[in-house]
């Protein structure tokens, strides 16, 4: 458990002691779980009946969780618990995108990759050319019922080949010579969510660190659980030890009012954390998945985060991570078993998302700080490269390749040259599924051109009420079949901003606007649909 603190770099240091003060002064002792008054209410429904019994709100609210008091306070309803959520999978270190997505038909390939070019025995086609590593069967299969979009040849202009610095770029969607203070879903959070007065965060992290996306100028409730976290001892105890902190008053005498205010913002911040920590843990506990899940630690953080979806929380973007694609040496095997890892552990969070009738809500989309370079090394693996592609899954994606697969016309050691920018596809997901305006969120317009969307609509609406709405390929659904390949050039590229737009975080610095290429459609070799573009991978249904 890790609450998120947003102060001032120069107030953490005070902040820390201040918490070490406070925990020097506890003996830690293990609370009663059958204890029938627990000291701490979980729901807004348990703070009204503990006032009820004379506790008082003006009382409780000096360490009382914030989005309780707030939600008594202004008696507002509870949060929207049917919105669309994003699910994002970090491929942490590097994925080798070219045997992920193989061009297999392409001589360049294995005149590139001797020994790692991977044989046609051990490929799943997808078409033209183009197949997907054996390990990704769970996947192919996906791709086959129509829920599977891969975006080809992802990355930015001028790639930084840094993992701190790339995964930066990516998580904040600056450009390579540009830093942000915020993330890009913080700057949705800032633009798009004004609390969760049902008691969720409105972003949940698993994983050992907060995503440097969720960083926003405003606070927001966010939260990060432990990797593999289902309740226990060990939660037990933590939930043991803040209860006590939170009990136990404030060291008296000696404090301005600045140290005053950082112990009551600190106590705030604790609060919430327990009791969302409360919560979270008893749902784990309880819930019962649809599907079976792999037993490794990434597919346990999937099924966590379907059991936090499948408990109505408000939130509306989980984050889970899993690494190891940094694979410098003896690619082979290690590539592909995490392959089979994030194949198996999708399609059992697909599975299980369809069985509670919950996948019409959920995009869940891959990324990874950057791809590796086409020629192999001497060390039969890969070094950091640019480009690469990134799966997008859910009941309402449309289905197959999208954008242009990589030119392998170069050099041993040259890198590829990307055609999807990045913040192209976050823009989709910006405008098309969570429904926010993506200008304000990008600073830049990345949107494809209009007569590239066949449907002629803009944002998707919200999921229809009917628990099996949304769900499987309706008569509205665009789905190009299998293999269908865009001949699409230079997608995604950014369109500069009206002169009206306001600055805000995310702006471009001063300076010549850059070049408006437009994507062009193109009409796929086995249907007379156009072809969608990468920022039209999500459909509405």
């Amino acid at each position: 458990m890790a609450p998120t603190l947003r102060r001032p770099i120069s107030q953490l240091s005070t902040l820390s002691s201040q918490l070490q003060t406070l925990s020097s002064q506890l003996q830690v002792s293990t609370l009663p779980m059958n204890n029938p008054h627990p000291f701490l209410p979980s729901t807004r429904r348990e703070f009204l009946k503990y006032t009820s019994r004379g506790i008082g709100l003006l009382a409780f609210s000096r360490f009382a969780p914030s989005f309780i008091v707030e939600s008594v306070a202004a008696e507002a309803p509870v949060a929207e618990k049917d919105r669309t959520i994003l699910v994002l999978v970090q491929l942490a270190g590097g994925n080798d995108g070219l045997n992920t997505v193989v061009p297999f038909a392409d001589p360049h390939y294995r005149r590139l990759r001797p020994t790692l070019g991977l044989p046609e025995s051990d490929l799943l086609t997808v078409g033209h050319g183009i197949a997907l590593h054996k390990a990704c069967a769970p996947l192919h299969a996906l791709l086959q019922d129509g829920k599977l979009g891969i975006v080809q040849n992802v990355g930015y202009p001028n790639p930084n080949r840094s993992h701190f610095r790339s995964t930066e770029i990516w998580e904040t969607a600056a450009d390579s010579d540009q830093t942000l203070a915020t993330g890009w879903l913080g700057r949705y959070f800032d633009n798009a969510c004004a609390g969760a007065p049902g008691g969720a965060p409105c972003a949940v992290s698993i994983g050992n660190e907060v995503p440097q996306a969720f960083l926003a100028e405003r606070d927001h409730p966010t939260f990060n659980l432990a990797p593999g976290a289902r309740g226990g001892r060990g939660g037990r105890e933590n939930l043991a030890l803040l209860e006590n902190m939170l009990q136990h008053p404030a060291p008296a005498g000696g404090h301005d009012d600045h140290e005053h205010d950082n112990t009551s913002y600190l106590r705030h911040t604790m609060m919430d954390a327990l009791v969302t920590e409360k919560r979270f843990q008893q749902i784990l506990a309880d819930y019962r998945p649809g599907a079976e899940y792999p037993g490794n630690a990434f597919a346990g953080s999937l099924r966590n985060v379907a059991a936090l979806i499948a408990a109505g929380n408000s939130t509306r973007v989980y984050y889970v991570s899993l690494g190891g694609f940094d694979t410098h040496a003896n690619q082979a095997g290690q590539h592909a078993n995490l392959l089979k890892q994030l194949s198996e552990g999708l399609a059992a969070f697909q599975r299980d998302l369809e069985s509670k009738k919950l996948d019409g809500q959920v995009l869940t989309m891959t990324f990874s700080e950057f791809g590796r370079r086409p020629s192999e090394n001497e060390s039969k693996g890969t070094d950091h490269g640019t480009a690469a592609p990134l799966f997008v899954l859910g009941s309402r994606v449309k289905s197959g390749l999208h954008g242009t697969a990589p030119s392998l016309a170069v050099e041993h050691n040259q890198d590829l040259t990307f055609s999807t920018d990045f913040r192209a596809v976050y823009a989709t997901v910006l405008d098309r599924w969570l429904a926010c305006d993506s200008q304000k969120i990008l600073g830049t317009k990345f949107a494809p051109s209009p007569s590239s969307d066949p449907s002629g609509r803009g944002a998707c609406p919200q999921p229809p009420s009917s628990p099996t709405a949304g769900r499987g390929g309706g008569p509205n659904r665009l789905l190009p079949p299998v293999g269908a390949v865009s001949d699409v050039a230079a997608l995604g590229s950014p369109q500069p901003p009206s002169p009206a737009a306001p600055p805000d975080a995310g702006s471009r610095p001063a300076g010549p606007p850059a070049p408006v290429l437009r994507p062009q459609s193109s009409v796929l070799r086995s249907s007379g649909l156009r072809t969608p573009s990468p920022g039209l991978f999500i459909t509405c249904v």
